[in-house]
């Protein structure tokens, strides 16, 4: 992991040569530890276009709510349907197209950035971050990744990472609601900062999965994963391991997704923000259940995010990247 200061921002590339320029702002001080915004710049070693990311830690905007950008006298709204879209968590919001373009040709050369949008309550809230810094953090990132004189382009969704939509509770069966509602694992949906990720897939002909989620943190997410079929509701459960416990069951996944495509589950648990340690699962649906098929974790903290040691693969499984 690579690391570089610039006045206000931050600059890093893991050894893979992804890079990313961040800012984390506090808005009341009352708590160091975790920002209460961050707005983030990267570009990944395998793509041209970069990637703008806001996150909100309190109070995220409301679904519906549109986002305001200001940067000098220069206003940009984002509509949540078409502008600007959550992927990977909740509460990360992408600029895409022609406007995200627009800010980013504004932010390199600006000072400040003020994002104001409405929470679900009504509130207005605003976060400024400085500029300070942005211009020399990319210059920094195109040296590292070999593209100095490269265009700045913003306007693709970022790769990797899945689009998050938000779904009505009301939506769900009362069975599966009340199922939830009665677990002493999960916090109270209405409590949540990512109350509305709730997410549904086809498994197939007779199983509907079901992701509620179930705790937040400031960079955990955790999802309560249940299965719906003609015979009721059931939750799963899933394999969890630490060097210190060694292998357990748990009723949740952190920051979970899964991928339609192939029925896979997966879970990214972060030992802490940088993500240089965890824990990470794959789990394939196979008509009775999800079967296990790789399992990793990195108990130390190194400073270099990337894949963790492996601890478990199931016979006859091959990664994708071993074929």
């Amino acid at each position: 992991m690579q690391r570089a200061q610039f006045r206000d921002w931050q600059a890093n590339c893991d050894r893979y040569s992804n890079c990313a320029a961040s800012i984390a702002v506090d808005m009341d001080m009352a708590d160091h530890l975790v920002p209460d915004y961050r707005l983030t710049v990267s570009r990944s070693a395998y793509e041209t276009y970069w990637n703008i990311a806001f996150a909100a830690f309190i109070p995220a905007p409301a679904p519906d709510a549109d986002m305001v950008f200001a940067i000098g006298d220069t206003k940009i709204t984002f509509d949540t349907d078409t502008d600007i879209a959550a992927f990977g968590a909740l509460n990360e919001y992408y600029p895409l197209g022609e406007k995200a373009q627009s800010l980013f040709d504004k932010m390199v050369p600006g000072s400040t950035l003020t994002i104001s949008y409405s929470d679900k309550a009504g509130t207005i809230r605003r976060a400024t971050f400085s500029l300070s810094g942005l211009a020399a953090a990319l210059l920094w990132i195109d040296e590292q990744q070999a593209r100095l004189g490269s265009e700045r382009v913003a306007f693709d969704p970022p790769s990797g990472k899945t689009r998050v939509t938000h779904r009505d509770p009301a939506l769900l069966s009362e069975a599966l609601l009340a199922r939830h509602a009665a677990s002493a694992n999960c916090e109270p949906l209405d409590e949540l900062v990512n109350a509305d990720d709730l997410q549904s897939y086809r498994l197939d002909a007779s199983n509907t999965l079901h992701m509620v989620p179930c705790w937040s943190g400031a960079y955990n997410f955790s999802y309560a994963i249940y299965i719906e079929s003609p015979y009721g509701v059931e939750q799963a459960y899933f394999a969890s391991y630490s060097d210190v416990t060694g292998w357990r069951g748990t009723a949740a996944l952190v920051n979970a997704w899964f991928d339609p495509e192939d029925n896979t589950l997966g879970e990214f648990a972060k030992g802490r923000g940088l993500g240089d340690c965890g824990t990470s699962g794959l789990w394939q649906w196979q008509e009775w259940g999800f079967k296990l098929l790789e399992y990793r974790a990195q108990s130390e903290c190194e400073g270099e995010p990337g894949p963790f040691p492996l601890v478990y693969q199931a016979p006859g499984y091959n990664p994708p990247d071993d074929n």
